[in-house]
């Protein structure tokens, strides 16, 4: 198996090297195309046409939707009980729902699962997701009466304690914030799931994937256990590095912005193409990117703001961590569980984000919007590594070496034949410098993946000079005939 994919893309090569071939045989290259993407992404493809957002076909998997005989007349007359009718048939997804009590007494494990909540948490579980069904089934139009936040910018509590450093906490009220959203988030996701929202299923997912979904202590801590917060009566945004913001919102977000797709490693393609937009924050803080006092809002760095130092309008991250977050949260409402791999040595310090269900990776966090490759040439998948791969590119036990120069390799790979605006910028400085490709910039750039040689082959140089005429890089802006 593991000749299959040089075999295809010995082919592949063959059949795009003639012209006639290329375009009678189109569909069947693209074909091989996605063949040898899934047997091996970190391949670097050579140049096709092919539209973003379209995926390598994956095997058939169980849908949502699926109704035990037992809670038939519960979800016929739409009733709340459904929820429990539900869970108790699934007991493993029941038991990873989890939330951290504020008040247990000593000796007692504060952790909850769903089965252990006060029945009025319970019960505004059950109405919220009824309601989110109601809510989706009228297009999302009109009033929703679920449980949820009550601002899809949840103010931080500890914001005036912020210093002018704009370091500290950012700690969202209990009854008024955490709670709702948490609430909102694991109805979705039991809505999505019941009601058949998409077309895969929870019922496909290990402990480790349905924590990443619905256990609370995954995205919160309580504040009275965090030594520097003031307000102590809620939850401290962490281990998220985003504010979060309603399920809600980021389900119109999804649908306005058509990222739901046929399958998971569609939507996640789509939702990193989407993800080209993010620009990542200069050195200035939160309140210059998103008048906010605590870290970065899910639904101001969704809808965009303008950066108070420059009126500059942008979709602004803090970075990789950030991203990864973010991709998280916008992934979550729809039983897509994403997770922020982190490691001082195992990832260079840096953050890799894992689309664990797939088993696929982004090499660093800041690849979606890495202008060394032109995101609009290809579709989000073409920047995921596989499990293999992320194994050896961030070894475990960890090898600072390997995984430093790790990070960012796949958008280096596919540099050469989809090349970006920061390959631009580098081209057009060396012809101003006169450098040649030997000591230039372009090379420079690129010798982490590539050696001069193949570069050459690979007509690399031509390429770039034919791009200079309608290239957005500032540097190439001179070089421009009027």
């Amino acid at each position: 198996m593991k000749y299959v994919p040089m075999l295809l893309l010995t082919l592949l090569l063959v059949a795009a090297a003639v012209p006639s071939a290329q375009t009678r045989y189109e569909p069947v290259l693209n074909y091989i195309r996605l063949i040898v993407d899934v047997f091996d992404p970190t391949t670097p493809l050579p140049p096709a046409t092919r539209s973003r957002g379209t995926d390598a076909p994956t095997f058939k998997e169980p849908a949502s939707g699926y109704i035990p005989p037992e809670c038939q007349d519960e979800y016929a007359a739409l009733s709340p009980y459904v929820v429990d009718c539900w869970l108790n048939a699934h007991p493993t997804i029941a038991a990873n729902i989890l939330w951290e009590m504020q008040k247990v007494p000593a000796g007692f494990d504060p952790v909850k699962p769903w089965a252990q909540w006060e029945e009025w948490r319970r019960a505004g579980l059950r109405l919220t997701v009824i309601e989110l069904q109601k809510w989706r089934s009228a297009g999302m139009q009109g009033s929703f009466n679920g449980l949820k936040s009550f601002d899809d910018v949840p103010p931080n509590e500890d914001a005036p304690f912020w210093g002018p450093d704009e370091i500290g906490s950012t700690v969202l009220h209990e009854d008024f914030a955490a709670w709702p959203i948490y609430v909102n988030h694991v109805a979705s996701g039991l809505a999505a799931e019941i009601f058949g929202w998409v077309p895969w299923s929870l019922r496909t997912y290990n402990a480790a994937q349905l924590k990443v979904l619905f256990d609370g202590t995954q995205v919160f801590t309580r504040a009275e256990t965090w030594l520097d917060t003031t307000f102590k009566d809620g939850r401290v945004v962490a281990p998220s590095y985003i504010t979060p913001t309603n399920a809600t919102f980021t389900l119109e977000f999804l649908k306005d912005n058509d990222l739901i797709r046929p399958t998971r490693l569609e939507t996640i393609s789509r939702t990193i193409d989407w993800a080209a937009n993010l620009s990542h924050k200069i050195g200035t803080g939160p309140v210059d990117h998103w008048q906010y006092e605590g870290r970065a809002p899910l639904a101001r760095v969704l809808d965009g703001t303008v950066r108070i130092s420059d009126n500059r309008f942008g979709h602004y991250t803090g970075g990789c961590t950030s991203t990864s977050w973010i991709l998280s949260w916008v992934l979550k409402p729809i039983n897509i569980p994403v997770v922020n791999v982190q490691d001082p040595s195992g990832t260079c310090g840096h953050s890799v984000t894992g689309f664990i269900s797939e088993a696929m990776y982004l090499d660093h966090g800041d690849v979606p919007y890495n202008r060394v490759v032109d995101q609009a040439a290809i579709p989000g998948s073409w920047l995921l590594i596989n499990q293999q791969t992320f194994n050896a590119w961030f070894p475990t036990p960890a090898d600072t070496d390997i995984s430093c120069a790790s990070q960012d390799r796949r958008p280096y790979q596919l540099a050469p034949f989809y090349p970006g605006n920061g390959l631009m910028q580098d081209y057009c400085e060396d012809v101003k410098s006169g450098a040649g490709h030997a000591d230039g910039k372009v090379f420079e750039t690129l010798s982490r993946e590539w050696s001069l040689q193949q570069l050459e082959g690979l007509k690399l140089w031509d390429t770039l000079q034919s791009k200079v005429p309608t290239s957005d890089a500032w540097a190439c802006k001179s070089l421009q005939v009027p």
